[in-house]
């Protein structure tokens, strides 16, 4: 570990308690209770870090207080491109872990985001979760517990100010993350690179036409009020999943261990309800501030989502030439 990293590690360990070394050096004895420092990389309330909370409570309540998680903080205890790697020194436990966050070290993790048909449950039967549990394990040390994406295909949308026909954006510029670039290229928009900060007077003073986002968080950037109009199909999924320091799910007892592994298998199936019931929600929510989905017409519709998966699967399989062929074929892509 370079003297950077080491001063990192020792700061987290400080804000959270103990150190990297002491954490490596607990033991769980059989019968004993077992507690799991817990991060997530964005502010506890967002929608997005709720599957963290949702395997806290189901353990909690499965295994009897015997598996607990221990809720440390967000961002303002360790920075949500820290957090990969806080999990893998063992200066926490578990974490919330974004894929994109961390796809330097694992950049293999980044395939869940491509997958438009399969649930977690499903990935779980064909040999995906295995394969990356495998990536995870061989490239990062650390334990690849369960994914949390929830539902395929309905991660993102593009949002605009003026409603489109066609999947065309030609001569519209359209915010983007590195998520939407693709997309919006593949269908002759102009991507244009901002923080969300900047969003709202953008779209407002005609810097841009439109702009991706999830289906959480308009609201609180007040983006309603400047562009009213959301495209359907959504596409990609999120690429969330709970991830364990190796050493700690190690020194667990077996049993505990197995515990563990049952309770994550229901609890993407709990996640996956959860987002279902969020994005209905949060749609009528919208609808009642005047957002309108613009529905394409089929044709349209499949090659707009033709688009998005083709250059997204054609970028991931160039950056990972070994696995990334296989990873996209469990995905049924």
């Amino acid at each position: 570990m370079n003297s950077s990293r080491r001063t990192m590690v020792k700061g987290i360990a400080a804000v959270v308690g103990g150190t990297a070394l002491a954490s490596g050096s607990r033991t769980w004895a059989q019968g004993a209770s077992i507690v799991l420092k817990g991060i997530v990389p964005y502010h506890p309330q967002n929608y997005l870090a709720q599957p963290l909370f949702i395997l806290q409570k189901m353990l909690e309540e499965r295994t009897r207080g015997q598996i607990r998680i221990q809720f440390v903080g967000g961002e303002e205890v360790v920075k949500a491109l820290d957090q990969f790697d806080a999990v893998r020194n063992g200066v926490v436990d578990i974490a919330l872990g974004i894929a994109s966050y961390y796809n330097g070290t694992v950049p293999e993790a980044l395939a869940v985001q491509y997958n438009q048909k399969l649930l977690p449950a499903d990935m779980r039967k064909n040999g995906f979760y295995d394969l990356m549990r495998k990536i995870h394990l061989d490239k990062a040390n650390v334990i690849y517990l369960a994914n949390a994406s929830g539902n395929p295909g309905r991660a993102f949308r593009i949002y605009t100010k003026k409603p489109i026909q066609r999947a065309d954006l030609s001569g519209l510029k359209i915010r983007v993350s590195p998520v939407y670039t693709a997309l919006v290229q593949g269908l002759g928009g102009i991507p244009v690179s901002m923080p969300p900060a900047d969003v709202y007077s953008a779209l407002e003073r005609g810097v841009v036409d439109g702009y991706g986002w999830t289906y959480a968080g308009i609201l609180d950037y007040s983006f309603h009020e400047v562009a009213k109009y959301a495209i359907e199909p959504p596409f990609y999924s999120l690429n969330s999943a709970m991830i364990l320091n190796r050493a700690s799910y190690e020194r667990m007892p077996p049993a505990a261990r197995a515990q563990l592994e049952e309770i994550a298998k229901d609890f993407e199936t709990e996640v996956a309800k959860y987002y279902a019931k969020y994005i209905e929600d949060e749609d009528g929510r919208l609808k009642a501030k005047g957002v309108e989905k613009i529905i394409l017409p089929p044709a349209e519709a499949q090659k707009y989502v033709d688009v998005a998966y083709r250059g997204g699967w054609a970028d991931f399989v160039a950056k990972n030439p070994v696995d990334g062929p296989r990873l996209k074929t469990l995905t049924g892509s």
